[in-house]
């Protein structure tokens, strides 16, 4: 079941698993924006949604989203626990950012950056890569952006 969680919620297992020994601080949102660039209004502007796949009173997956400008939202920090990948969890959270989106913002698209082996997932999502494949400024690459048009949500 997917489930809205909080930011201290979603925190540990970002921190133990998809940013194990991250450098940088984790935040709950920043101001990176679709294609590039930096934008440090974002943070007073927009407030994150949190979401989390529970099964059994655990955390089995999570993902998060926020708005970046009035025309785009993004989709940030998808992690499944190894042993449950396989199963369409990554993917329905995924869904769960890109819906919310389409039914809480004035959002065109929803973008992402995720790192090489997790575009399958969003591919599978209705996500598509835009641009190559970088390492700059990224402390767990290669990465791609790769975005889905909220018209393809429902």
């Amino acid at each position: 079941m997917i489930k809205e969680i909080s930011f201290e919620e979603i925190y540990d297992t970002w921190e133990t698993h998809l940013w194990k020994n991250r450098q940088s601080e984790i935040e709950p949102i920043n101001g990176m924006m679709f294609m590039g660039g930096w934008d440090s209004s974002v943070l007073e502007k927009y407030k994150p949604v949190f979401f989390a796949y529970i099964q059994d009173h655990k955390i089995i997956g999570v993902n998060s989203g926020f708005q970046t400008s009035p025309c785009a939202f993004r989709s940030r920090g998808v992690y499944v626990l190894e042993e449950y990948r396989g199963y369409g969890i990554g993917e329905r959270l995924i869904r769960a950012v890109t819906e919310y989106a389409h039914d809480n913002t004035s959002a065109d698209i929803v973008w992402s950056i995720p790192r090489k082996e997790a575009l399958y997932t969003y591919n599978r999502a209705g996500y598509h890569r835009i641009g190559p494949f970088f390492d700059e400024e990224m402390e767990f690459g290669p990465n791609c952006y790769a975005y889905t048009e909220i018209t393809n949500v429902k």
